[in-house]
């Protein structure tokens, strides 16, 4: 007996930019309203049955947002400068809690230890699951003029951060 297995690959959308992103159930969209001469790009959040909007998050330079393939969650990275980004998680259905994972909040996660090099980037690489988010933290500077690259996996439901393994 042949058996097919297809897996969904969720894959980021990048704004400010036309286009939305939507949840794998079809659930919600995430749209782009540009920026303004008084306002910073802002990301809404769509609910496709009630038909009502939320303002998520604002931003001056760009984002990408990934969903979780659950729809439960999703994820942002916010490159905040030119040496930094940071990843914000929020629920769909209660967008107005977010979770801010920063080299601060890391480094707070136990034992971890980060470089304190000027240019430090947090960046949502992908869903493990629907409680589980890869992130990647990479950077360089005066510890590592070469640069580097770290894992860690997010859990939702623990709160907790913890590195992943090379090459795992």
């Amino acid at each position: 007996m042949l058996t097919t297995l297809l897996l969904a690959t969720v894959v980021a959308t990048s704004f400010p930019g036309p286009g939305r992103c939507s949840s794998p159930d079809g659930r919600y969209s995430i749209v782009c309203k540009e920026a303004s001469a008084t306002e910073a790009h802002r990301l809404v959040l769509k609910n496709r049955a009630s038909g009502t909007s939320s303002l998520i998050h604002s931003f001056n330079r760009h984002v990408s947002v990934l969903w979780a393939p659950d729809s439960r969650h999703f994820a942002i990275t916010d490159w905040v400068g030119s040496d930094g980004s940071n990843v914000v998680v929020m629920a769909g259905a209660a967008p107005s809690t977010p979770i801010v994972l920063n080299p601060a909040r890391i480094r707070a996660g136990g034992s971890i230890q980060l470089a304190e090099d000027h240019h430090l980037y947090v960046e949502a690489s992908r869903w493990l699951s629907g409680q589980e988010l890869l992130l990647r933290v990479h950077g360089y500077g005066e510890v590592h003029p070469n640069g580097f690259e770290r894992f860690f996996v997010y859990n939702i439901h623990a709160q907790s951060i913890i590195e992943r393994p090379a090459g795992t």
